[in-house]
């Protein structure tokens, strides 16, 4: 039992657990064999937004707020599509059990060894006990690495990457792992933080979320640079990669769309690489509670729409997104174009990077991270504790 939550709150959460379980059963949300996206798109049971297909499609404009993937059904349909063709498969199942309030973290993983050490300590520091990693082909030691780990499972699939296909593999393994529970969906460069993390793990904070009846939290993705050059190659291990990357720009927007409040960058990878109109969206939902009517259906929305927090964001994710060897990574994007738009943001990175004094003018000005309260410099962050 998690210290902190009381028996009595601890046996009522998993009395509601249980009856979740049993209720996926009966009707699951990703129906796998014979029904068509297109049956699927147009069935009640299986549509997480307000009124079936045709309702929405008979409805005027001013609906289109209470099911926005029904009415603009491309990015809906090819998450279905890919869901119902995907070969998921378990290559090892962990071995340690994860209480009503462990986050089980989901994560699409390949060939990035160096960071998956740091972030494997990183997360059982913070209380983690239950991890679900897809590793996508590795070739650099990872898969090795993760089939070692006796506190997680690994998946694989036979089909290639895209960015579609990694959503509908979370959404997958969500359901795999099971419903009515909460889950972390992190990329391998990620490290969630929110005020007094080294006092409160996140199994207290998911506790507190529930006591709130809250859904989620709403992070910032800060990105963490080095001050001397982007792909820094005094980089060698894994605590390397926090020591050295360790100054962030503090200078953030917030744009409201369809009543949700958006990070988007106004410095950072914008000034670096001059990617103004990439429109990068830094907020996300990195902790959520995953019943079975929810869907991922970006990185940064989900199904239904209620489920995207309203207000600015109350938590941090300090992305680690440039290392050395990540040239290399970002190059092949490109060439594969399997990541959103034919992979424009890495052609923006590789067409635009800058180096020398160049990039230390940018770096210029940037804080410098030494704790969650060198965010207090950001000026957009609520309480996750209030």
């Amino acid at each position: 039992m998690n210290a902190g939550i009381p028996a009595e709150e601890s046996d009522h959460r998993r009395t509601r657990q249980q009856n979740e379980q049993q209720d996926r059963g009966r009707r699951g949300f990703f129906p796998r064999g014979r029904l068509s996206p297109e049956s699927l798109l147009k069935s009640t049971r299986y549509h997480p937004a307000a009124g079936t297909y045709p309702q929405v499609r008979a409805a005027g404009p001013h609906e289109k707020e209470t099911a926005p993937l029904a009415w603009r059904g491309k990015t809906y349909r090819e998450l279905i599509t890919e869901i119902l063709e995907s070969d998921l498969s378990v290559l090892r199942r962990r071995t340690t059990e994860a209480g009503p309030y462990d986050p089980v973290v989901i994560c699409v993983i390949r060939d990035d060894l160096l960071r998956l050490k740091l972030f494997l300590e990183y997360y059982r520091a913070a209380g983690i006990r239950a991890f679900a990693f897809l590793d996508d082909h590795s070739s650099d030691g990872t898969r090795e690495y993760l089939l070692e780990q006796p506190d997680v499972t690994v998946y694989t699939a036979s089909r290639p990457y895209t960015s579609c296909r990694r959503r509908a593999w979370i959404n997958l393994i969500a359901e795999t792992e099971g419903t009515g529970r909460w889950y972390m969906v992190l990329d391998s460069d990620e490290l969630f933080d929110y005020r007094d993390r080294e006092n409160r793990p996140v199994p207290e904070l998911t506790a507190w979320l529930e006591r709130k009846k809250a859904k989620c939290v709403k992070a910032v993705m800060v990105d963490m640079f080095s001050p001397e050059k982007l792909y820094d190659d005094s980089i060698r291990t894994p605590d390397d990669i926090v020591r050295v990357q360790n100054r962030f720009d503090s200078r953030f927007r917030i744009e409201t769309v369809e009543g949700v409040e958006y990070v988007t960058a106004a410095g950072g990878r914008n000034r670096l690489f001059d990617a103004g109109g990439l429109d990068i969206l830094l907020s996300k939902y990195p902790l959520v509670f995953w019943d079975r009517k929810l869907v991922m259906v970006t990185s940064h929305r989900f199904l239904p729409k209620g489920r995207n927090r309203p207000g600015r964001p109350d938590t941090v994710l300090r992305h680690y997104k440039f290392l050395p060897g990540d040239r290399e990574k970002y190059a092949l994007r490109v060439r594969e174009g399997n990541f959103v738009h034919g992979s424009r943001e890495y052609r923006q990175y590789m067409d635009h990077e800058k180096s020398g004094e160049a990039y230390r003018d940018c770096i210029r000005g940037f804080g410098t991270y030494q704790s969650y309260d060198s965010f207090a410099a950001i000026g957009i962050l609520e309480d996750v504790w209030d």
